[in-house]
């Protein structure tokens, strides 16, 4: 009886163990079998990757303010070097060829999320890959390399900073036009898979492989030059004033296009790790609303002569600069001054918070607002740069006495300078709204030039 149960015990034990290993064996062929066909694949081969050339940015005279050139690179295989004694022999070699700290080298490598390469220094003299090259051959440097690489210039450095934006260091755009037409610029890398040894020499090569597409060139639509006098006089009220930033835009009435936009403090593209750089990178024509005052005065006259509340002629009195009511409280002028009866081209002129009220309040809530929308405030111009802030305008259900007489001289509202630019431009034009734009065109491998904006 005692047998017979132990045999019992027994059957059943190996047949959970069988079922185990079934289970096992099916989760290994259907869950995992890809996981370890690529272990197997990354032991058997490397891969090659030959990068893009970015597209040049030029400006708006054929300037260079962006271009890529090639630089010598080493690199290791972390999927090679998982020994950790390995590991630090490479780095200890590595470390007397480049002149750089072996634990940076290990960390490095053993830090790496892709197991197939991680950059270890960029822009090796041709003495170093001559040594890295002899001691691969000696097998000193198992899982290394050195190939080719692009490396972003940004030759006009702060003139055309915010424009132009930078890539981090897998090329990828991180602000400016960069960013914005990052997949026009950056091509399409290609690959050769090559079948290595065991100590990772090449013995062949899989397939035919493919080659790299270099991507697309842009023609921007700024004059570097007219992008410099801005630039030299805007830095010298900001330095005068002692003023927290600055900026300013000069653009094309008739087509939208860009001629030159400044914010300062700004940044050199090619040194980005300044103490201040998260103030720096902003550019404020873009992302820092404010309200406009007195330069908003010009856009609600013109809304009011175009709706028919005012007239050319018609005089409006400015109460020698004491003006109250109910529901509005007081406003007065600037300085003190006091106006009686002017029209709205001397309200203009003299910048007169009493008339601009008047002219509101004869408006109404309803045909301002209209016409404050219909100049594109409140919603993002749609510049092809990254950051824009669409502004505040409230819903005129919002708005009380105050409102009505308050956002005629730029209370109460907030905008930004790229929209107050458009709604001047807007006006310069005869009524035709443009959409801002800083890039004209897109130019091809073949040098064809693709007009994408503008006229």
């Amino acid at each position: 009886m005692r047998k017979s149960w132990i045999f019992s015990v027994s059957g059943i034990f190996l047949g959970v163990v069988f079922v185990l290993l079934v289970v096992r064996v099916f989760w290994l062929q259907q869950f995992q079998a890809e996981t370890y066909r690529d272990n197997s694949r990354l032991q058997q081969h490397t891969v090659i990757i030959d990068p893009p050339r970015r597209g040049i940015i030029i400006d708006g005279k054929r300037r260079v303010a962006a271009a890529s050139n090639k630089v010598n690179v080493v690199f290791a295989e972390p999927g090679a070097l998982r020994d950790v004694d390995t590991a630090k022999s490479v780095s200890i070699t590595l470390q007397n060829i480049l002149d750089m700290p072996g634990h940076e080298i290990c960390r490095a490598i053993f830090e790496s999320h892709n197991s197939g390469y991680v950059r270890i220094k960029s822009g090796i003299t041709p003495e170093q890959r001559k040594q890295i090259v002899e001691a691969r051959s000696e097998g000193k440097l198992k899982g290394v390399g050195v190939q080719t690489q692009w490396v972003r210039h940004y030759p006009m450095g702060q003139l055309m900073g915010h424009l132009v934006g930078f890539v981090d260091s897998e090329s990828i755009g991180k602000a400016g036009v960069e960013m914005k037409y990052d997949e026009v610029l950056k091509g399409s890398e290609g690959k050769d898979v090559l079948v290595v040894d065991v100590a990772r020499k090449p013995i062949g090569a899989e397939g035919p492989g493919s080659k790299a597409i270099d991507g697309s060139g842009l023609i921007l639509t700024i004059d570097s030059a007219i992008q410099q006098f801005v630039r030299e006089e805007l830095i010298a009220q900001y330095k005068k004033h002692e003023a927290e930033s600055a900026v300013a835009i000069v653009m094309d009435p008739w087509t939208g296009g860009i001629l030159a936009m400044v914010s300062v403090p700004d940044y050199d593209p090619e040194n980005i790790k300044s103490e201040d750089i998260k103030n720096t990178l902003r550019n404020r024509c873009l992302t820092d609303p404010f309200e406009p005052g007195s330069i908003f005065k010009p856009i609600i006259a013109a809304i009011a002569l175009d709706v028919g509340s005012i007239g050319y002629t018609d005089q409006i009195y400015c109460e020698k600069g004491d003006y109250r009511g109910k529901g509005f409280g007081r406003i007065g002028e600037w300085d003190n001054h006091q106006f009686g009866n002017m029209t709205v081209r001397d309200i203009l002129a003299e910048s007169s918070n009493i008339g601009m009220a008047k002219i509101g309040q004869k408006m109404g809530k309803k045909k301002m607002y209209d016409g404050v929308k219909l100049f594109g405030f409140g919603r993002k111009t749609g510049i092809d740069l990254p950051g824009e802030d669409a502004g505040v305008v409230r819903d005129p259900g919002k708005w009380d006495g105050y409102s009505v007489t308050r956002i005629p001289f730029g209370h109460e509202i907030s905008v930004t300078a790229m929209q107050i630019a458009r709604a001047y431009c807007v006006m310069a034009n005869g009524g035709r709204m443009v959409k801002p734009h800083i890039v004209k065109g897109v130019v091809d491998a073949a040098n064809n030039v693709q007009q994408i904006n503008g006229q």
